[in-house]
Order: structure tokens, then sequence, then C-alpha cells
């Protein structure tokens, strides 16, 4: 592997995914050209429907790598990986471009870029923030800054709407127990999973989460009202923000995704470019998604009027297109530290050295 490759690949790994699964595979066939696969059973997720999540998490990483590459002096060409061909992915091909300029600012934030689950201050953002915030989108997407504090608290109704529903649903309890890495030793030898240091709870939060992994406990404890609490924090944490950014797509072609993707990456490293915090709360998107194409397939009885009442929310909040993520922004305390990831070595798929 060439210097040019290894750093390619440091930045690409710090590209986020839904519960620190880090779905995804490297394939160098050449000293500039790079296959992104899917590795869906490091993907495997209730939320992840279609492979769409695993699709944005790929265009992280494809956002990553242009960033790098471009600090460096090349531009990337990028193939999207065609529907019939299987797991999402993408090829990209480097080329030198001596006009490029990143600022080193970028490149640094791209390194250092976490989520924040913690309540962030009400202020607004001014307009020069937003107006650099919003530079340069990724073709295909479209970018919708949500400031106004009744379509925020409309939105924060939804997300607890969504919530009602992910904390009463026995699959999603046990997917998330799956993967919450309680101890930084357990973070450090498996390296995939969400640490619970990570959410911000503190040592009482830490152990009343390891309390509530029986899913008997959470079923007898949500006759007194458990789940309408947790749901209603998290609209709490939706209404402290400064404000919620959604990003849509036109269709749900895998390329559209991945491209989200790009576009999610792109705000979140110029938000901590721009002294912002951000914080992902898809679930409502991806809830509604699984509904409209299945129906109440893999939902429970009691979750039937919520998800018709969710599907009429989106609809009145999403004019146009189709909702790929929506994500907290604003100023808050920063987190500490940054999520583990697995080592690049077991990321490859192959490993034979190519020249210098």
């Amino acid at each position: 592997m060439t210097a040019f490759q290894a750093r390619l690949l440091a930045a690409a790994v710090r590209a986020p995914s839904g519960d620190n699964c880090q779905p995804w595979s490297f394939l160098f066939e050449g000293p500039y050209l790079v296959t992104v696969r899917a590795d869906l059973k490091r993907a495997k997720s209730f939320f992840d429907y279609e492979q769409s999540a695993t699709a944005l998490s790929i265009g992280a990483v494809v956002e990553n790598m242009r960033v790098q590459a471009a600090s460096e002096g090349f531009v990337v060409h990028v193939t999207y990986g065609r529907e019939s061909e299987g797991p999402p992915g993408a090829t990209l091909l480097f080329s030198q471009d001596a006009t490029l300029q990143v600022p080193r600012s970028r490149v640094e934030a791209l390194f250092v870029r976490t989520v924040n689950r913690r309540p962030f201050l009400p202020m607004r953002l001014s307009r020069s923030k937003v107006i650099q915030l919003l530079e340069d989108p990724v073709p295909g997407t479209s970018v919708h800054v949500i400031s106004q504090r009744q379509a925020i608290s409309q939105w924060a109704h939804a997300i607890e709407l969504a919530d009602r529903i992910r904390y009463s649903h026995p699959e999603i309890h046990e997917e998330l127990f799956s993967k919450l890495l309680f101890t930084q030793t357990l973070a450090q030898e498996v390296r995939v999973g969400l640490e619970v240091d990570r959410l911000g709870l503190g040592p009482f939060g830490r152990t009343f989460l390891q309390w509530l992994r029986p899913w008997e406990r959470v079923q007898r404890l949500s006759r007194w009202g458990l789940v309408r609490i947790l749901a209603g924090q998290s609209g709490l944490l939706a209404r402290s923000t400064g404000a919620l950014v959604l990003v849509t797509i036109a269709n749900g072609g895998r390329d559209s995704w991945i491209k989200a993707g790009e576009q999610v990456q792109r705000l979140w490293i110029r938000a901590h470019e721009l002294g912002l915090q951000t914080h992902p709360m898809p679930v409502a998107l991806f809830l509604d998604q699984r509904y409209q194409q299945e129906g109440y397939g893999r939902y429970l009885p009691h979750h039937h009027s919520l998800l018709k009442i969710l599907r009429e929310r989106l609809a009145g909040l999403i004019r146009e297109g189709i909702g790929a993520m929506v994500f907290r922004i604003g100023y808050g305390w920063k987190m500490k530290g940054q999520s583990v990831r697995l080592e690049i070595e077991k990321l490859m798929e192959n490993n034979r050295p190519f020249p210098r």
C-alpha cells in the first residue's frame, strides 16, 4: 500500500455510520483506483431498509476521501454501483489537479468531527454561517435549514412519535443492546458498535441503560410511561438546538442515497469548521421509509396508529423529494474523544502492494 492510499483510508474510516457499524470494505485496483463496497454482515439493522443507511455511510466515506485527496492536489471521479450489481458501492479514480485548494481546517475537521448528543443552546445560526455551511452542494441533493421555532417543534413531535415506536419495538431493542459497548475495554477489543460513553448519559444514565437490558423489564415499565418519557427526551433534544437540517433526494435510487451521504458529511465537516455541533436524528425517516414500502408487516399492532400519524406529519414537513437525513445543529458543550474504529487491515479486501 502506498503512503497516499494509507492517508486516504485513514480519512475514509473516520466516516460516520449507524451505531458505528462501519459497513465498508476497500479494494485497491491500482495506485489511484479504489472501490468501496458495502459489508452487509456489519450493516444489519432494522433501520437499514434496502441498505439506504448503508449507502449514506458509503457516501460519507466517499466525501472523506474526496477531502483528503483534494488536500494533496488530487481530484476524484466517482462511479456509483448499479442497483443490479448487489449491495451499495462506489469506485473512486483519483487524478492530479494542481489548482485544487482545501483549507487545512477542513482536513482537521474531518479527523476530529464527532456526534454530540447533548442539548444545544437555542441560539439561531447567523446568516453568514448558514451561507458558508451550504457552499458547494452535492448535485442531486437538496438541503433545507429549519430555523423557525414552530417548524422545529413540528419536527420534534415527529421525532417523538418515531421514538415511541423505537423504544417499544422488541427487534429494535435487541439490536440496540447487541451493539452497545458498556466499557472502554470492550470498545477497544470489539471496535464495532456504540460506546455508551459517547451517548453523554453520565454514570447514572449508563447504569440505568444496563438495567433496561431485559426486554420484559422495558415492557413492564412502559405501562408506567417509560416509553413516553424516553421519547420525550428525544423531542426535547430536537427542540434544544439552533436549527434542524433536512437533506432530501429526488428519488430512492442507490446512487441518490450515496450522494445524500456525501452531502451530509460535507455539511458535518463544514459545521465543525464553523464551531458548530451536530447530532443525526433520522429514525422518523427510516421507520417511515419501511412503513411506506412494507406496511405494518414488521411492526406491532400498537404501532399502527403512530405510523399513520407519523406519515401525515412527514408528508406535511417534506413537500418534495425523499427525506434522507435530518440532524440538529448548533452551539453546545463539545464531546471529548471519538468513537473507536476497526483496524484498516480488517477493512481491506486485498493487501498487495503497489509501487510508490
